[in-house]
């Protein structure tokens, strides 16, 4: 894994860990959201990624849903916010990780495979 120089594991490194160890959950499945700006030879800008604020992995998280709902599988809206431990979400990242919650998604700040496994609750769909 990639260190600083001051000896900690990068955030991008982190992220890759989180990354990989939650694809292995069935279910769920995350991607790189990178965000920024980039520009072109002729001068031109083009913005990528969701909005600044989105979360640095995305994805889904299926679960069944009951008896009652007709006991079909939906994906859930997934957003992990990584950070190096200490380190905390600026009030965008804050905005886009309760916009989220607020409309039924799982998202959360997550600085270790961990967290980030724990923000995703017990798995309840098993590989076909």
């Amino acid at each position: 894994m990639a260190k600083r120089k001051d000896g900690e594991q990068s955030e991008r490194s982190i992220q890759r860990s989180i990354q990989v160890n939650l694809n292995k959950i069935p279910g769920t499945r995350v991607f790189t959201n990178d965000v920024g700006m980039a520009t072109l030879d002729n001068g031109s800008k083009i913005k990528y990624g969701l909005r600044v604020g989105s979360s640095d992995l995305i994805g889904w998280r299926s679960i069944e849903i009951t008896p009652e709902m007709v006991g079909k599988w939906v994906a859930i809206f997934t957003a992990v916010e990584v950070k190096r431990k200490g380190c905390v979400a600026s009030p965008t990242q804050k905005t886009f990780i309760r916009n989220v919650t607020d409309a039924g998604g799982i998202a959360g700040v997550a600085c270790s495979v961990d967290e980030a496994k724990q923000l995703m609750g017990t798995p309840h769909k098993e590989e076909h």
